[in-house]
């Protein structure tokens, strides 16, 4: 399969007048900053923690972030 990207929602950096060309925030240089699987995920709702708290043991990160 082709390798392919979703987009999760963790980091937008824009300019405002991208808002004003494009009236959205996808317009001028977009770039993909590649992340490592677990760092990908967002708490949206309160059910959503303790999955994210599962993956965190899983991968016994640090109180840094490292692994």
């Amino acid at each position: 399969m082709p390798l392919s990207y979703i987009e999760n929602g963790s980091i937008y950096i824009f300019k405002p007048e991208i808002l004003n060309i494009h009236n959205n925030r996808l317009g001028g240089n977009i770039i993909v900053y590649e992340m490592q699987f677990w760092q990908t995920w967002e708490i949206d709702t309160i059910h959503e923690i303790d999955l994210i708290e599962f993956y965190m043991k899983k991968y016994k990160l640090s109180q840094d972030g490292r692994n």
